[in-house]
């Protein structure tokens, strides 16, 4: 067996072991250790051997995912503050990132750095979510004194609350504090300058666009979803179209892509059309903050902008698996927790596998405006990630296919010209306002698109959930299939598997 092949085996490993950690108890540290110790002694002695030095890569990968899940479970002792949950505590800490405000109330993050116990002060670490009102209006750096009872998250319904806090390693809740604000500046200089920029960029679209078009632009460029309208998102959500609004791995993973294929259809090589679509993609997660979730969607966009350029199949696969080994690496929850990730993951596995097929399939359509290219690689993401969206959110969009193909082209319109607002906006408002016209006219054809194809009744249909059996056995399909369209090709036609036609 080839390197790759051994590479890409120990990597599919270790994923495995991340995830099944979680639905396995854990076991003595000593017995990993002895099993490692047995396992690399088998590959030093077996090594010439092909069979034995497989194996003995793919177990001891196993064994460093379930070793990172597990260590990845917090330790909860008197110097962390989740020790004090279920308790009302007084605690000193700084808010480590933009508050989230809600209609009614705001979430600010609070990184903890001293509790009060017994009348003293006792350092502690680890971060709080606190739910307050909308006034006073606290920002990204201010050092607060709260006096609340911490609660531990728990699952709400359906919805497992206390693992989506988890993945960001958030353990405790605090609701109708009483705060007393200490001190201002207290983050870090470069992202309170970042966000600084982010809230002129937001002041910009709201004096130029109006609304709803402001409330989508704001989401979409800036990650600020709170302000877009009930209907507005139910329409997005039925249309099949809610990843244009998020900023998911998904989302961006479609829009480098099609980055790349303006670039190259405005005569730019290929190679420095991919310079420049990742710079737009970097300049992108750090004007929305870099959040987590920002750099993980980036990445695989990137990821998937590089599959492009290598054109092979058997080079793009590794790699993929390479980047989703390393994030899980550097937070292991996000493997079973975090859906972004996930989707990211099949959207970049479905651009990569599936574009070509469409490509063929979609050959009739025409190229200008990268229609052809935007439906293939909306159809090859889109697919990839249904069997995971229906499970996840118990929504199938029938008209999803269609309204993809016929928005998506515009979407890094919307974006640049939006951009484009914010700047000039914030250079000369009169220069701001002529160029939010044009980007008022491209989100009201987007709104209005949509409206369109979600007045109809079969626009989609809500699906009971269903047996995580049935999702693994909907990607087993997908794999075959997959495997039988590549068994059809000449063997050229398999090692060139990315194709951006002009």
């Amino acid at each position: 067996m080839s390197k790759s092949k051994i590479f890409q085996f120990s990597l599919l490993s270790f994923i495995l072991g991340v995830g099944g950690a979680k639905f396995i108890r854990p076991v003595d540290y000593f017995i990993f250790f002895a099993a490692a110790v047995f396992i690399l002694i088998l590959l030093v002695v077996g090594f010439s051997n092909s069979k034995i030095r497989t194996i003995s890569f793919c177990t001891l990968s196993l064994i460093l995912g379930f070793w990172c899940f597990w260590n990845s479970e917090p330790v909860i002792t008197p110097q962390q503050i989740a020790y004090y949950n279920n308790q009302q505590v007084t605690f000193k800490g700084t808010i480590k990132a933009s508050p989230d405000v809600r209609p009614d109330h705001t979430k600010l993050t609070i990184g903890t750095e001293e509790i009060e116990i017994k009348h003293r002060m006792m350092e502690v670490k680890g971060d709080v979510l606190v739910n307050t009102s909308l006034y006073p209006e606290y920002q990204y750096g201010d050092q607060l004194r709260v006096s609340c009872h911490l609660e531990r998250p728990e699952k709400i319904e359906d919805f497992s609350y206390d693992l989506y806090l988890a993945r960001y390693n958030i353990y405790s809740l605090c609701y109708r504090p009483q705060i007393e604000l200490l001190a201002k500046n207290q983050g870090n200089p470069l992202l309170a300058t970042i966000l600084g920029f982010k809230g002129r960029i937001q002041s910009i679209f709201n004096q130029t666009i109006s609304a709803p078009q402001v409330s989508i632009l704001s989401a979409m460029i800036l990650g600020n979803r709170r302000s877009i309208p009930q209907e507005v998102t139910e329409d997005f959500r039925k249309a099949g179209t809610s990843h244009i609004i998020a900023i998911s791995g998904m989302h961006i993973t479609i829009i480098s892509g099609l980055l790349m294929q303006f670039g190259i259809g405005l005569g730019i090589s290929r190679r420095r059309t991919f310079y420049l679509a990742s710079l737009v993609l970097i300049i992108y997660v750090i004007l929305v903050g870099m959040p987590a979730s920002a750099i993980r969607a980036a990445t695989m966009g990137l990821l998937a902008l590089f599959s492009q350029i290598i054109g092979r199949l058997s080079r793009s696969l590794n790699p993929l698996l390479f980047v989703a080994s390393l994030m899980i690496l550097i937070n292991p929850k996000i493997l079973v927790s975090d859906i972004g990730f996930q989707l990211s993951f099949l959207a970049v596995l479905g651009i990569i596998y599936l574009s070509p097929f469409f490509q063929k399939l979609f050959s009739w359509l025409p190229n200008f405006f990268q229609i052809r290219n935007s439906a293939s690689m909306t159809m090859a993401a889109y697919l990839m990630t249904l069997p995971l969206i229906v499970y996840s959110f118990g929504n199938l969009s029938l008209v999803a296919i269609v309204v993809n193909v016929l928005v998506l082209p515009i979407v890094p319109l919307i974006m640049m010209s939006g951009l484009l607002t914010g700047i000039l906006g914030i250079i000369f408002l009169p220069l701001g306002r002529i160029a939010g016209w044009l980007t008022w006219m491209f989100l009201s054809y987007l709104i209005s698109v949509i409206k369109f194809f979600v007045q109809f009744d079969f626009a989609s249909l809500a699906i009971k959930k269903t047996s995580w059996l049935v999702l693994i056995g909907s990607y087993l399909v997908i794999a075959l299939a997959v495997r039988m369209i590549f068994r059809k090709k000449s063997p050229a036609d398999r090692s060139g598997a990315i194709l951006i036609q002009k």
